[in-house]
Protein backbone atom coordinates (compact mmCIF):
# COMPACT_ATOMS: atom_id res chain seq x y z
CA UNK A 1 0.00 0.00 0.00
CA UNK A 2 1.62 3.30 -1.14
CA UNK A 3 1.42 6.30 0.98
CA UNK A 4 -1.64 7.98 -1.49
CA UNK A 5 -3.72 4.80 -1.08
CA UNK A 6 -3.48 4.86 3.18
CA UNK A 7 -3.77 8.66 3.16
CA UNK A 8 -6.81 8.24 0.88
CA UNK A 9 -8.10 5.60 3.34
CA UNK A 10 -7.74 7.71 6.01
CA UNK A 11 -8.97 11.10 5.03
CA UNK A 12 -12.41 8.92 3.34
CA UNK A 13 -13.08 6.86 6.06
CA UNK A 14 -11.55 7.42 9.36
CA UNK A 15 -14.43 10.85 8.85
CA UNK A 16 -16.88 8.72 8.14
CA UNK A 17 -16.46 6.42 10.93
CA UNK A 18 -16.63 9.43 13.46
CA UNK A 19 -20.02 10.89 11.75
CA UNK A 20 -21.26 7.59 12.04
CA UNK A 21 -21.05 8.01 15.69
CA UNK A 22 -22.29 11.41 16.01
CA UNK A 23 -24.84 10.90 14.58
CA UNK A 24 -26.02 7.77 16.24
CA UNK A 25 -24.63 7.37 19.59
CA UNK A 26 -27.79 9.56 21.10
CA UNK A 27 -29.73 6.28 19.41
CA UNK A 28 -27.95 3.10 20.85
CA UNK A 29 -30.88 0.56 21.47
CA UNK A 30 -33.24 1.55 18.43
CA UNK A 31 -31.41 -0.12 15.71
CA UNK A 32 -29.66 -3.15 14.92
CA UNK A 33 -25.99 -3.10 14.67
CA UNK A 34 -25.32 -5.62 12.33
CA UNK A 35 -27.15 -4.12 9.95
CA UNK A 36 -25.88 -0.73 10.53
CA UNK A 37 -22.88 -2.02 9.34
CA UNK A 38 -23.84 -4.25 6.64
CA UNK A 39 -25.42 -1.34 5.15
CA UNK A 40 -22.59 0.71 5.89
CA UNK A 41 -20.07 -2.01 3.69
CA UNK A 42 -22.70 -1.57 1.44
CA UNK A 43 -23.02 2.24 0.89
CA UNK A 44 -19.02 1.41 0.20
CA UNK A 45 -19.89 -0.89 -2.33
CA UNK A 46 -22.67 0.99 -3.89
CA UNK A 47 -20.33 4.39 -3.65
CA UNK A 48 -17.12 2.18 -5.75
CA UNK A 49 -20.04 1.57 -8.45
CA UNK A 50 -20.72 5.71 -8.53
CA UNK A 51 -17.38 6.27 -8.90
CA UNK A 52 -16.30 3.64 -11.45
CA UNK A 53 -19.13 5.31 -13.64
CA UNK A 54 -17.10 8.60 -13.27
CA UNK A 55 -14.35 7.00 -13.85
CA UNK A 56 -14.91 5.18 -17.00
CA UNK A 57 -16.42 8.66 -18.18
CA UNK A 58 -20.05 7.37 -18.17
CA UNK A 59 -20.66 11.04 -16.23
CA UNK A 60 -17.63 13.69 -16.96
CA UNK A 61 -18.57 17.08 -15.41
CA UNK A 62 -14.90 18.56 -17.04
CA UNK A 63 -16.26 17.42 -20.82
CA UNK A 64 -15.50 20.00 -23.49
CA UNK A 65 -19.17 18.96 -24.78
CA UNK A 66 -21.46 21.59 -23.21
CA UNK A 67 -24.30 19.29 -23.44
CA UNK A 68 -22.49 15.93 -21.92
CA UNK A 69 -21.45 18.50 -18.99
CA UNK A 70 -24.97 19.34 -18.47
CA UNK A 71 -26.23 15.47 -18.84
CA UNK A 72 -23.60 14.19 -16.40
CA UNK A 73 -24.23 16.99 -13.76
CA UNK A 74 -27.70 15.92 -13.49
CA UNK A 75 -26.84 12.03 -14.18
CA UNK A 76 -24.11 12.14 -11.39
CA UNK A 77 -27.14 13.27 -8.89
CA UNK A 78 -30.00 11.10 -10.28
CA UNK A 79 -27.63 7.65 -10.88
CA UNK A 80 -26.42 8.24 -7.31
CA UNK A 81 -29.40 8.86 -5.14
CA UNK A 82 -31.40 6.52 -7.13
CA UNK A 83 -28.30 3.76 -5.93
CA UNK A 84 -29.29 4.51 -2.15
CA UNK A 85 -33.41 3.97 -2.99
CA UNK A 86 -32.58 0.98 -4.66
CA UNK A 87 -31.31 -0.80 -1.60
CA UNK A 88 -33.50 1.54 1.09
CA UNK A 89 -36.76 0.86 -0.54
CA UNK A 90 -36.23 -3.08 -0.18
CA UNK A 91 -38.98 -4.75 1.40
CA UNK A 92 -36.99 -5.34 4.66
CA UNK A 93 -36.61 -1.74 5.16
CA UNK A 94 -39.86 -0.35 3.80
CA UNK A 95 -42.07 1.40 6.32
CA UNK A 96 -39.62 0.39 9.33
CA UNK A 97 -38.76 3.71 11.83
CA UNK A 98 -34.80 2.52 11.63
CA UNK A 99 -34.25 2.55 7.95
CA UNK A 100 -33.28 6.27 8.43
CA UNK A 101 -30.44 5.12 10.58
CA UNK A 102 -29.42 2.55 8.02
CA UNK A 103 -29.67 5.18 5.64
CA UNK A 104 -26.87 7.13 7.41
CA UNK A 105 -24.51 4.35 7.81
CA UNK A 106 -25.31 3.96 3.84
CA UNK A 107 -24.59 7.24 2.94
CA UNK A 108 -21.29 7.34 5.13
CA UNK A 109 -20.21 4.49 3.49
CA UNK A 110 -21.13 5.82 0.03
CA UNK A 111 -19.52 8.94 0.74
CA UNK A 112 -16.28 7.32 2.08
CA UNK A 113 -15.82 5.26 -0.49
CA UNK A 114 -16.69 7.74 -3.31
CA UNK A 115 -13.91 10.42 -1.89
CA UNK A 116 -11.78 7.72 -1.33
CA UNK A 117 -11.94 7.05 -5.60
CA UNK A 118 -12.62 10.04 -7.08
CA UNK A 119 -11.55 12.99 -4.75
CA UNK A 120 -8.36 11.55 -2.48
CA UNK A 121 -6.83 10.20 -5.81
CA UNK A 122 -6.00 13.57 -6.68
CA UNK A 123 -3.90 14.66 -3.59
CA UNK A 124 -0.76 16.00 -4.14
CA UNK A 125 0.45 15.09 -0.30
CA UNK A 126 3.51 17.42 -1.25
CA UNK A 127 1.46 20.23 -1.91
CA UNK A 128 0.56 20.78 1.74
CA UNK A 129 -2.56 23.84 1.03
CA UNK A 130 -3.90 21.53 -1.83
CA UNK A 131 -4.42 18.31 0.46
CA UNK A 132 -5.77 20.82 3.20
CA UNK A 133 -8.24 22.13 1.00
CA UNK A 134 -9.17 18.79 -0.21
CA UNK A 135 -9.78 17.24 2.92
CA UNK A 136 -12.36 19.76 3.78
CA UNK A 137 -13.66 19.19 0.12
CA UNK A 138 -13.72 15.15 1.15
CA UNK A 139 -15.52 16.23 4.83
CA UNK A 140 -18.09 18.20 3.00
CA UNK A 141 -18.93 15.18 0.38
CA UNK A 142 -18.92 12.86 3.04
CA UNK A 143 -21.19 15.30 5.33
CA UNK A 144 -23.65 15.36 2.46
CA UNK A 145 -24.33 11.60 1.23
CA UNK A 146 -24.85 11.30 5.05
CA UNK A 147 -27.24 13.28 5.05
CA UNK A 148 -28.94 12.50 1.63
CA UNK A 149 -28.87 8.54 2.67
CA UNK A 150 -30.84 9.44 6.33
CA UNK A 151 -33.26 11.79 3.77
CA UNK A 152 -34.33 8.59 1.50
CA UNK A 153 -34.00 6.47 3.96
CA UNK A 154 -36.98 8.54 6.53
CA UNK A 155 -38.67 8.42 3.12
CA UNK A 156 -38.97 5.20 2.69
CA UNK A 157 -39.72 4.98 6.36
CA UNK A 158 -42.87 6.57 5.94
CA UNK A 159 -43.59 4.99 2.56
CA UNK A 160 -42.79 8.36 0.60
CA UNK A 161 -39.57 6.87 -1.27
CA UNK A 162 -40.00 8.96 -4.31
CA UNK A 163 -40.45 12.00 -3.18
CA UNK A 164 -37.72 11.66 -0.83
CA UNK A 165 -35.52 10.46 -3.69
CA UNK A 166 -36.46 13.90 -5.24
CA UNK A 167 -35.30 15.90 -2.87
CA UNK A 168 -31.98 14.36 -2.10
CA UNK A 169 -31.24 14.12 -6.06
CA UNK A 170 -31.83 18.15 -5.99
CA UNK A 171 -29.74 18.77 -3.09
CA UNK A 172 -27.14 16.77 -4.80
CA UNK A 173 -27.83 18.62 -7.83
CA UNK A 174 -27.01 22.37 -6.75
CA UNK A 175 -23.56 20.31 -5.33
CA UNK A 176 -22.72 19.27 -9.09
CA UNK A 177 -23.55 22.66 -10.54
CA UNK A 178 -21.26 24.54 -8.10
CA UNK A 179 -18.11 22.01 -8.92
CA UNK A 180 -18.87 22.31 -12.68
CA UNK A 181 -18.91 26.45 -11.97
CA UNK A 182 -15.12 25.61 -10.98
CA UNK A 183 -14.53 25.36 -14.42
CA UNK A 184 -15.91 27.73 -15.83
CA UNK A 185 -13.49 29.80 -13.79
CA UNK A 186 -15.29 30.30 -10.34
CA UNK A 187 -12.75 30.00 -7.61
CA UNK A 188 -11.94 26.87 -6.62
CA UNK A 189 -11.62 28.23 -2.70
CA UNK A 190 -15.55 29.36 -3.24
CA UNK A 191 -16.12 25.38 -3.72
CA UNK A 192 -14.45 24.36 -1.00
CA UNK A 193 -16.16 26.73 1.56
CA UNK A 194 -19.53 26.15 -0.09
CA UNK A 195 -19.24 22.13 0.09
CA UNK A 196 -18.21 22.28 3.66
CA UNK A 197 -21.14 24.75 4.75
CA UNK A 198 -23.65 22.73 2.41
CA UNK A 199 -22.35 18.87 3.92
CA UNK A 200 -22.75 20.50 7.56
CA UNK A 201 -26.04 22.33 7.08
CA UNK A 202 -27.88 18.78 6.08
CA UNK A 203 -25.64 17.39 8.37
CA UNK A 204 -27.46 19.45 11.31
CA UNK A 205 -30.87 19.69 9.59
CA UNK A 206 -30.28 15.50 10.05
CA UNK A 207 -29.06 15.33 13.43
CA UNK A 208 -31.57 18.10 14.51
CA UNK A 209 -34.87 17.09 12.84
CA UNK A 210 -35.13 14.04 10.64
CA UNK A 211 -33.44 11.33 13.07
CA UNK A 212 -35.70 12.57 16.01
CA UNK A 213 -39.03 12.77 14.01
CA UNK A 214 -37.93 9.11 12.53
CA UNK A 215 -38.69 7.51 15.99
CA UNK A 216 -42.01 6.36 16.45
CA UNK A 217 -43.77 9.12 19.33
CA UNK A 218 -43.37 6.61 22.48
CA UNK A 219 -39.75 6.23 21.84
CA UNK A 220 -39.59 10.04 21.42
CA UNK A 221 -40.43 10.69 24.71
CA UNK A 222 -38.79 7.90 26.10
CA UNK A 223 -35.31 9.20 24.55
CA UNK A 224 -35.95 12.35 25.56
CA UNK A 225 -36.40 11.55 29.43
CA UNK A 226 -33.29 9.60 29.15
CA UNK A 227 -31.55 12.78 27.40
CA UNK A 228 -32.84 15.15 30.44
CA UNK A 229 -30.99 12.87 32.57
CA UNK A 230 -27.43 12.67 30.62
Amino acid sequence: MNVLTFAGIMIGFVPALAFLFIMLYKYEGCFDDRKLFITFAGGMFLGMVGASFEMLKFFDINSKYLDFCILSIIGIAFFHEALKTMVLNMKRFQGKFDTTFYGSSLGLGFGGMYSFIVVARMFNLSDYTSTFLGVIVVVGIILLHASLGALIGYGCSIKRPIKYFGYAALIHLLLNTIIFTTYLGMPYSFFVVFTIIYGASWFYYVIVYILPKSLPEKMRKQKRRILRKV
